[in-house]
């Protein structure tokens, strides 16, 4: 078997050939230069040093095939002087490609920068545009919607005002808490409120991503919404104020002039020289286990007497603890008191119509002696037992609600409406 071993060196033949080796005084290129010429080569040694190139032909054997032929390489003032121009030459080309780098460089971010500075501009112009949307519609007396409608335009989203049991309660908290409008999954809540009572909440819809300058807008409209909302209280508080203290002077003071209380009545809109009805009412007397229940009731009876007063054209006072309306009475066709009183009992007069029943006047009768069945029995001369079932269908034609201080209300006046309406019709008959 013949054994593997490390091969040797490469046989050259080289005679007759020329190579050329530079840096061939020293190192690699010498190495090179020498293996070369052993091998039959003309070897043009090229080397600026003079000395290591005679060191290498010296090294040389003499007989060895092959020759080496020194090539010193010696540089002219002119030839450095032609390569240094070269040299700086391409320096600046490189310092001039490097400039214009790092200008492109710069001017990619004065563009971006650009492109901010832009987009601060649009965000701030909106701020302003929205501000001053909010203002004119503060000065021409326009109300929560319209606030609610320009914030959404100016934001692209749609924006709604919600009372405190709409919102989020969490959102709502944090919002009061910071005095911020924040975020609520995709939706954005803005507290609406004053001191320590929540108004109700702006709600940005479905817009989970908001510029800081937006979120500002946004809180800017919820102030403008509270400062709208307080007004509004205080011009209600004011005029319920006024309608009372002049039903009080109508009801107590024979001795006033009426000419000046013609005026003043003029001034919230009533006329006193039109038919009016008196309306009395109030709320059963509080149970001893649920005190705040009667106190919340008398205020609901309270609100509703002044909210009828106000859309009504008429005046509303407390008085021992109830309320106290003055109505004006229209024709019996007047539509709005038709409708009104349809809208309220057309359920229980359509009723005795199609089956001969009295719920109507079971159900004036209850409420004239004073929601009590038993004496409602002895004003009617039935049973009590009859007066319960046809209360139960009231309730069943009304809804349950329809004792409630509120509701109550407005059925007794619907009550008195169709009283004297019918009376006014059989006077005219007559």
């Amino acid at each position: 078997m013949t054994a593997i071993g490390t091969p040797g060196p490469v046989s050259l033949d080289l005679d007759g050939r020329t190579a050329l080796v530079t840096g061939a005084a020293g190192g690699i290129g010498r190495a090179c230069a020498l293996r070369l010429a052993a091998a039959g080569a003309t070897v043009r040694a090229v080397d600026r040093d003079t000395d290591g190139l005679t060191r290498l032909v010296a090294d040389h054997p003499n007989g060895a095939p092959g020759r080496i032929e020194p090539c010193p390489l010696v540089f002219e003032h002119g030839q450095i002087a032609l390569l240094a121009a070269h040299a700086a030459h391409a320096a600046v080309a490189i310092d001039t490609a490097n400039l214009l780098a790092e200008t492109r460089k710069t001017l990619t971010e004065l563009e971006a920068a650009n492109e901010i500075i832009r987009d601060r501009s649009a965000v701030i112009e909106r701020a302003s545009d929205v501000h001053d949307r909010l203002t004119e519609l503060v000065l021409r007396g326009g109300g929560v919607q319209d606030v609610a409608g320009a914030v959404a335009e100016v934001l692209h989203g749609e924006v709604e005002f919600t009372e405190p049991g709409g919102a989020p309660a969490e959102a709502l908290d944090r919002s009061r808490a910071d005095g911020h409008a924040v975020r609520d999954g995709a939706d954005w809540v803005a507290a609406v409120g004053t001191g320590g009572e929540v108004l109700g909440a702006l709600v940005l819809r479905g817009h989970p991503a908001l510029d800081p300058v937006d979120q500002r807008t946004l809180e800017r409209a919820a102030m403008v919404t509270s400062l709208l909302l307080l007004a509004r209280r205080t011009a209600g508080e004011a005029e319920q104020r006024v309608r009372g203290e002049l039903l009080d002077d109508l009801l107590n003071a024979a001795d006033r002039d009426p000419r000046l209380l013609r005026e003043r009545a003029a001034r919230v809109g009533a006329d006193l020289d039109a038919p009016h009805v008196v309306l009395a009412a109030r709320t059963d007397g509080p149970r001893p286990d649920d005190a705040h229940s009667h106190g919340t009731d008398r205020h609901r009876l309270r609100s509703a007497a002044s909210h009828l007063a106000a859309t009504r054209r008429g005046l509303a006072a407390v008085r021992d603890g109830g309320a106290v309306l003055l109505l004006p009475l229209g024709p019996d066709d007047d539509p709005a008191h038709t409708a009104f009183v349809h809208r309220t009992l057309g359920a229980v007069t359509d009723y005795d119509a199609r089956r001969g029943t009295e719920l109507l006047r079971t159900l004036g009768a209850y409420f004239a002696c004073g929601m009590s069945p038993a004496r409602t029995k002895d004003a009617l001369h039935v049973h009590v037992n009859t007066v319960a079932q046809r209360l139960d269908r009231v309730s069943r034609l009304l809804g349950p609600d329809w004792q409630t201080p509120a509701r109550a209300l407005e059925i007794q006046l619907a009550l008195r409406l169709h009283q004297l309406s019918s009376a006014v019709a059989g006077h005219t008959g007559a």
